[in-house]
C-alpha cells in the first residue's frame, strides 16, 4: 500500500491520488462529491499465490484504484474502512461494496 497514496484533503473536499511506482505519471483528483461507493476487487495472483484485494472508489466517470494491490485482506478493508470514515465525517454518504455494481 505504500506504493500509492490516497490523501482525502477536508479543506479542498478532494482525494488526490497518486502512484509511487511512477513518479512523474500524472495523479488524479477527484472531488468528494463525485464519489458513489467504495469497494475491494478480488483480483487472482498469477503466481499461484493468495488474491489480492484492490481498493477502489466508483465516481461519476468511473472506477478509479485508491492503492495498489493488497494481499492482506484486513489491510485492505481497513484503508476502505478509513477512507468511509473519513468521508462520513466530511458530510459525504457513499456506499460499501465487495465488487462494482
Amino acid at each position: 500500500m505504500r506504493q500509492s497514496r490516497a490523501t482525502f484533503d477536508a479543506d479542498r473536499e478532494v482525494v488526490e491520488v497518486r502512484r509511487a511506482l511512477l513518479p512523474d505519471a500524472k495523479g488524479w483528483t477527484v472531488p468528494l462529491d463525485e464519489i458513489e461507493e467504495l469497494y475491494l476487487d478480488l483480483c487472482g495472483n498469477q503466481d499461484g499465490g493468495p488474491p489480492g484485494f484492490q481498493p477502489f472508489m466508483m465516481t461519476r466517470t468511473g472506477a478509479v484504484q485508491l492503492t495498489m494491490t493488497a494481499y492482506d485482506r484486513k489491510t485492505a478493508d481497513a484503508a476502505l474502512d478509513a477512507a468511509a470514515r473519513f468521508m462520513a465525517d466530511a458530510g459525504v454518504t457513499v456506499r460499501r461494496a465487495e465488487k462494482p455494481k
